[in-house]
């Protein structure tokens, strides 16, 4: 019983959450989260809510999983393409939240 508490505490609870953003047109992007669909007419604010639904959601899952004192890590992985006369485009970008917590004993 010990050994398997001991293993539990240092194993910890991990979760993660991913949030995809798309431009189905040039000036409009679009974020795929998993409670839908939304479209956004800048990447800065298309990526702030991308940020808090992967948050939020890889948050709720480390809870769920049974993760106290949980926190969150945040990346964004843009691919951007080099066109011709040194333009980039953007094509995506994939934001990943990361949570971590302690499982709650008992």
């Amino acid at each position: 019983g010990v050994t398997n508490a001991i293993g539990a505490v240092a194993s910890g609870v991990l979760q993660r959450a991913s949030v995809t953003i798309t431009t189905p047109e040039e000036g409009r992007f679009r974020v795929h989260a998993p409670g839908g669909i939304r479209t956004f007419g800048s990447l800065e604010e298309a990526a702030a809510y991308a940020e808090a639904e992967a948050r939020g959601r890889a948050e709720a899952l480390a809870r769920e999983a049974g993760g106290r004192e949980v926190a969150v890590t945040v990346t964004r992985a843009d691919r951007v393409v080099s066109m011709a006369g040194g333009l980039d485009m953007f094509v995506e970008s994939t934001v990943t939240a990361t949570a971590a917590g302690r499982p709650r004993m008992g």
